[in-house]
């Protein structure tokens, strides 16, 4: 039986992969953005790693991170690695399911 990973896990894989292999092909103007989008992922895996609240903000950076990626950055991003800023983004949407899911337990407690 395969345990999938956690939401952190998948957030700190999907750090590396956004610094090793889209932050390079990235026009400089748009650095800050990969930065920001770094920053949101890190919050977020700290967040569900350490068992923490997030409130409606943490989510909303996440999704517009997400939305960032797919929508300014993918675009600009050589085919063959493309692929990559789709699984980041695919890693975002799962780890902010499970950050929604544990505060809202954790609120509810």
């Amino acid at each position: 039986m395969r345990i999938p990973p956690a939401g952190d896990e998948l957030l700190s894989a999907a750090q590396t992969v956004l610094r090793e292999s889209v932050l390079p092909h990235i026009a400089a103007g748009e650095r800050q953005m990969v930065l920001e989008i770094d920053a949101a992922l890190a919050l977020a895996a700290h967040k569900l790693a350490h068992e923490l609240r997030a409130d409606r903000e943490d989510l909303e950076k996440l999704e517009a991170a997400r939305a960032a990626l797919r929508n300014r950055l993918l675009p600009q991003l050589p085919k063959h690695r493309q692929y990559d800023a789709r699984l980041i983004a695919k890693a975002i949407a799962i780890a902010a399911n499970e950050l929604d899911r544990k505060s809202t337990r954790l609120n509810s407690s």
